[in-house]
């Protein structure tokens, strides 16, 4: 007998993030109105999460491409 375990066993045991970035969480912290650098619009450049306590970013930031700074 092996003491190995079989594949996808130790994802099973971990328990998921507790506090995963939410929408709401960046839109609340979105400021600073500037130019996308090809100039042909505005977006939001700074994302302020302070004090979040956050577990994990997962997917939202994805469609922020034009951040520029960013403070956890």
């Amino acid at each position: 007998m092996s003491d190995e375990q079989p594949e996808g066993a130790e994802q099973q045991e971990q328990a998921p993030p507790k506090n995963i970035l939410k929408v709401e969480q960046i839109v609340a912290g979105l400021s600073q109105i500037e130019k996308t650098h090809d100039g042909a619009s505005y977006a939001f450049t700074n994302l302020v999460l302070d004090e979040k306590e956050l577990e994990e970013l997962g997917e939202a930031l994805r469609s922020y491409q034009h951040l520029r700074f960013l403070s956890l």
